[in-house]
């Protein structure tokens, strides 16, 4: 009898110990999973800013199709949301190519609604033979139209489609006022089949870095 009911309870303590090592099991990958928002490849920051950290960001996909534009917007929006970030999408008072060349209306949103930061977000390609160099290229080579957020815009429209396997995110922080490139950062490469879900990770990325670069401020 004796030995029946310590058969049992052993069984029981195999079963609590496998239990508990599941559970902790998923818990690790859990926090793997988690932590694995650490997808820039390079970031730019320029040196003569000297200004307060942002505190209300309008994000601006340039991309053609509107739905992966919205889809691009929401994701950055939800990461910088979740951070404590008071953010906006462009699609909502800038919705086509014609909007963001307006550059009166451009101006009127942002002024309108107090943002003194915007986000772009682009999807570029990563062709085959400049897979290993392509990164020391965009190291090295500043951004053209940095200096100036309306000609950026003005070229919504002509960003070439994604064809490669590969692709990148490219997200530059402008000042609001100025107009003027803060900050740029581009991620690593990407399976552009996956381009949709890692776009949370690019703007997770993107939010975290900013705030340890003392450039935005969580006001939510």
């Amino acid at each position: 009898m004796k030995k029946a009911v310590w058969r049992r309870f052993a069984f029981a303590l195999v079963i609590v110990v496998i239990s508990s090592l599941t559970s902790a099991c998923g818990m690790i990958a859990l926090a793997v999973i988690n932590n694995s928002y650490e997808s820039l490849a390079g970031t730019r920051k320029d040196v003569a800013y000297s200004g307060p950290a942002f505190q209300k960001i309008i994000v601006i996909g340039l991309i053609k199709n509107g739905s992966t534009r919205i889809a691009f917007e929401n994701a950055f929006m939800g990461q910088f949301i979740e951070q404590g970030v008071n953010t906006a999408i462009g699609s909502i008072d800038l919705p086509d190519a014609d909007s963001l060349r307006n550059k009166s209306l451009v101006e009127k949103v942002i002024q309108e609604g107090s943002f003194d930061g915007v986000i772009t977000v682009e999807a570029k390609n990563i062709a085959d033979n400049e897979t290993s160099q392509w990164l020391k290229t965009w190291v090295a080579i500043r951004t053209p139209g940095a200096d100036n957020l309306f000609e950026i815009l003005s070229n919504a429209d002509k960003s070439p489609p994604v064809t490669s396997e590969n692709i990148r995110f490219e997200v530059s922080l402008w000042d609001g006022k100025a107009a003027k490139q803060v900050w740029a950062g581009t991620t690593i490469a990407i399976d552009k089949h996956e381009m949709l879900r890692e776009t949370h990770t690019a703007a997770q990325s993107t939010v975290k870095t900013l705030m340890k670069a003392k450039l935005l401020r969580p006001t939510l």
